[in-house]
């Protein structure tokens, strides 16, 4: 397990653009080795401006996933997962299913309490990859952002790492606390750092503020994908 102090300073290094089936249990219908299973996970708190813009990318780059990856819709909610669309084979379908968060203030609380949620309750029916991609500002209400190391951030890779799921992330502000300066959003870039990196997944942020795009991390995690 990382220092808090180790995982700051790897931050502030890190180069820029570096089913549900009507229960609580996620289910994917197949899987081998030769199979990725995919959850993208948004935070309906967020009130970022620019995802309106990044929106159309991001329909895109579900709608181009190759065959052997399932894929899934969700929104966090209130330290849970709310289903938009179960793992399907039908990539198009899932694409469909991607909307704006609904932008309520403290609508999410803690992405790793969602993140811990999904983990929790993903059962596949064989052997296959399970990644997951969040899209979110990593601020977590429930625990002081001032601090780096985070007990639910802790938790939250122990039930990945217990499950076997690889965690992918992409920095959008404008979820979480308002007013944070830029400390604190060091501190949750640095939360979601460590959450990708101890699940062997890798997180996305450009500084402290909204990518223009997020086409070349989209470009970047396919690729990721397809090495799975």
């Amino acid at each position: 397990m990382k220092t808090g102090l180790s995982v700051f300073a790897a931050v502030c290094m890190a180069s820029l653009p570096a089913v549900w089936a009507g229960s609580r249990d996620f289910k994917a219908t197949r899987g081998d080795q030769g199979n990725v299973q995919l959850f993208v996970l948004l935070d309906d708190s967020s009130r970022s401006s620019s995802l309106g813009v990044q929106l159309p990318e991001l329909r895109k780059f579900v709608e181009s996933l190759p065959p052997n990856v399932e894929v899934g819709i969700g929104y966090m909610q209130n330290g849970r997962v709310a289903p938009a669309q179960a793992i399907t084979e039908d990539h198009e379908k899932a694409a469909a299913a991607l909307r704006l968060p609904l932008g309520t203030p403290g609508g999410n609380g803690s992405p790793y309490f969602a993140l811990s949620d999904l983990s929790k309750h993903w059962q596949a029916s064989q052997a296959g990859q399970r990644v997951v991609l969040m899209l979110t500002d990593g601020v977590d209400r429930y625990y002081d952002t001032s601090e780096v190391d985070d007990p639910y951030v802790d938790e939250a890779i122990h039930d990945a790492k217990q499950n076997g799921v690889t965690v992918y992330s992409i920095y959008l502000s404008g979820a979480g606390l308002y007013g944070l300066g830029g400390r604190q959003r060091l501190f949750a870039q640095s939360r979601l750092n460590q959450v990708s990196e101890e699940t062997g997944g890798h997180a996305y942020f450009q500084g402290l503020s909204d990518p223009v795009s997020i086409a070349p991390f989209l470009t970047d995690f396919r690729n990721r994908l397809e090495r799975q």
